[in-house]
């Protein structure tokens, strides 16, 4: 979790991340609300980018910190991070 809040507070990526266990279930609602608008309901992007196959680091950088036309969900927690991450990985095996 040191990681994590790292990564947070210096809004930067590093490459070990360290992040609470991700439920797939809520992450998939989560992903719906507020993701999906942007990189399809299936992940493989749209007016936004692929997130299938990103690196949990890449992953939650762009969450915390926006990039581009993403805007930063500060509002997220860690763990509402590492559902939607448990919900992409689901979707990379389908």
């Amino acid at each position: 979790m040191i990681s994590l809040l790292f990564i947070l507070a210096c809004g930067h990526e590093h490459p070990d991340v360290e992040l609470p266990e991700g439920d797939a279930m809520l992450g998939e609602e989560l992903y719906f609300t507020s993701c999906s608008g942007c990189h399809s309901t299936d992940g493989t992007g749209g007016s936004g980018p692929n997130l299938l196959n990103q690196t949990d680091d890449h992953i939650v950088d762009y969450v915390q910190n926006g990039s581009g036309d993403m805007p930063a969900f500060p509002e997220l927690s860690a763990q509402d991070i590492a559902d939607i991450i448990a919900h992409i990985r689901v979707l990379e095996s389908e």
